[in-house]
């Protein structure tokens, strides 16, 4: 389990990272716009500490998890999630089948309901197919938001 709270942070719309091993993208060459460990805030939706995950963007961006030494399909995934207005964009969860092309090969699992109070969900992934190489979310919006 990851809560984020031993990791470098910034504020939502400033240039930050994801832990080592994460890979970050995003449609637009803004690098603000690339998901990162944000600080609690008016536009972060920790479950709880003070830090998450967060997606500032306009456009499509994604954020994939480590390899597992394990293959996705033997595993299951669980998160919180909350979106800071209900007509904003839609988080994505799936996987890649390639660590370096992660905007093209990406597959969704699920698209979640936007919501603006936290929610928890949880998947099972024995129904992936072997080439499911890496645990990914994708967050899409036609306009700049979170």
């Amino acid at each position: 389990m990851d809560d984020f709270e031993e990791y470098n942070a910034v504020s939502y719309s400033s240039t930050g990272k994801l832990p080592n091993c994460w890979d970050a993208y995003a449609s637009s060459t803004t690098a603000s716009y690339k998901p990162k460990v944000a600080t609690s805030g008016s536009y972060s939706f920790a479950q709880s500490g003070s830090k998450s995950l967060t997606f500032y963007t306009s456009g499509n961006a994604s954020a994939v998890l480590p390899a597992m030494t394990e293959a996705l399909n033997t595993l299951e995934l669980g998160f919180w999630y909350k979106n800071y207005s209900s007509s904003t964009g839609k988080l994505i969860v799936g996987y890649v089948t390639e660590a370096d092309s992660a905007l093209n090969t990406f597959t969704a699992i699920d698209t979640l309901e936007n919501t603006t109070t936290g929610k928890q969900v949880y998947y099972t992934l024995d129904n992936l197919t072997d080439d499911a190489y890496r645990i990914a979310f994708k967050y899409t919006t036609t306009s700049t938001s979170y």
